[in-house]
């Protein structure tokens, strides 16, 4: 799967989701509440596909937001903004 088509797939899913929240939406989303978990993923994929793909200006915003939405961090976000502001590569971390 390349990771542009992955990017377009991710996107769809976090405009779906924000279309649930709203788009001035700035509280919390527990991932621990099922309801919350698409969007969450959604947009960690996103961030992730945009880390592969160099842009990593706009992964850190995207990382960020996940991490003012979910303080908890249920899905490791907070481990891809060190490695990628460490100038770390993009790898497949669910894999390694």
């Amino acid at each position: 799967m390349s990771s542009q088509w992955a990017l377009q797939h991710y996107e769809v899913g976090v405009r779906i989701g924000q279309l649930s929240v709203g788009d001035d939406f700035n509280g919390v989303l527990p991932g621990d509440l099922s309801g919350n978990r698409a969007l969450l993923r959604c947009l960690s994929g996103y961030g992730s596909c945009l880390w592969r793909l160099e842009r990593r200006d706009e992964a850190a915003r995207v990382f960020e937001r996940v991490l003012r939405l979910d303080p908890s961090d249920r899905h490791g976000v907070h481990l891809l903004l060190s490695a990628m502001r460490a100038g770390e590569p993009w790898r497949d971390r669910e894999r390694s």
